[in-house]
This record gives C-alpha cells, structure tokens and sequence, in this order.
C-alpha cells in the first residue's frame, strides 16, 4: 500500500507568491533607463567662438600662402616667356641685321605676359600695343596671370623685355622710358615680381625674382 505525503504549509508561514507593483510583475533583471546626454546652450556658444577665432587666426596665413603660390607660378611663367623670346630672337626669321630689338616680352595691364616676335624693325611704334598687330609684331604665345602683379628692376616699373638678334637683353628704342629692362649684368637688376595688392603681406623683395641676362 502506497501512502502520499501531501504538502502542508507551516503554521502561521504564507505561500510564497510573486511581487506585483501596479498590476505588473517586478522584473529584477530590468536594468534603469540611460540619461540622454547633450551640449548645453553655452557649450555651444563657446564652440562656436572658439572656431571663430581660430579662423580669424588661420585666414592671414592663408591668404599669404595663396600669394606666395601664385607669385611662384608667375615666377617660372616669366622664366618662360623669356626663354621663348631670346630663342625667337636668335633664330632671327626675319633677317635683321640691326642691333634693334627682334623678340620681346610685354608685361600687360599688371597681369598678362606675351612674347612678340618683330616683323617690322622700322616700327616706330609700340610692338606690345595692338595696334602693332599683325603688321609690326605677332604674338607668338601669351599667358593670363594668376595674381595682378608688378615687375620691378632696380626699384623700376617694367613693361617690356627685350632681346636683339644674339639673345642679348637691350633698351634701346624703348616704348616708353625707363620701362624697358636693363641690360646691366648687376646682381640688383634682377627682375623681382612684387604683389599689386599691397594690402596683403608679400614675400620678401627678391624671393620671387627672374634673371634675364
């Protein structure tokens, strides 16, 4: 005969039953809810002018930068045209056997470089004014410039370079006085390329600077 032994509460002890809160059951395992965090009204303003004077600091020196590239590029644009002027004027295809001036660069407007080859050596006129097209000069290549420069040699303006039938630098029949380059062998008469733009802080005088001779 089996007997079963039932299961009886101690006296005075309740059956143990599950934790409700508010209708629900009480979920130990749960964890609490995350604060959302996030920048405060003067956590940004703060921010935002700290930025400002960063960029006030950086914008000087980037604009120098800009300068000095373009200053450079015109440096070795006018390293060419007068490579390509003394080469044209000693191939000489016209024939002349004048001491005059056959091939010259012309400085436009502070911001134009040409390279004119003479047709006419009784020319009165200007080779690098239009009207000198085509029957006193051609042009035998032209660049726009990056940056509105001036050229300077010995503290004076340029605005022509010339070169005679040996690729020799002359000033004589000059357009205009004491615009023309001198064919001194100086060290000083170097071609120095100066900003036109004198509000902005340019390299120092002779940093981007060309030797014709």
């Amino acid at each position: 005969m089996v007997f079963s032994k039932s299961a009886s509460a101690a006296p005075g002890s309740q059956a143990s039953t599950p934790s409700r809160s508010s209708g629900r059951l009480r979920d130990s395992s749960a964890k609490p809810a995350s604060k959302v965090s996030g920048f405060t009204l003067i956590e940004l303003m703060v921010t935002v002018v700290l930025v400002g004077i960063l960029a006030l600091t950086a914008l000087p020196m980037t604009s120098n930068w800009i300068l000095e590239t373009r200053l450079a590029q015109t440096q070795s644009e006018l390293q060419q045209a007068i490579a390509l002027a003394r080469a044209a004027a000693m191939r000489n295809p016209k024939g002349f056997v004048s001491s005059k001036p056959v091939a010259v660069v012309c400085f436009i407007d502070n911001k134009q470089l040409e390279v004119r080859l003479v047709k006419n050596d009784s020319y009165a006129g200007d080779y690098c004014a239009a009207a000198a097209l085509p029957a006193a000069a051609e042009t035998l290549w032209q660049t726009a410039l990056k940056s509105t420069v001036e050229l300077t040699q010995a503290n004076t303006t340029l605005s022509y370079i010339q070169f005679d039938t040996r690729g020799r630098l002359v000033s004589s029949n000059c357009p205009q006085a004491n615009k023309c380059a001198d064919p001194s062998s100086d060290d000083n008469k170097r071609i120095v390329i100066k900003p036109k733009d004198t509000s902005l802080k340019s390299a120092e005088d002779g940093e981007f600077s060309v030797n014709p001779f």
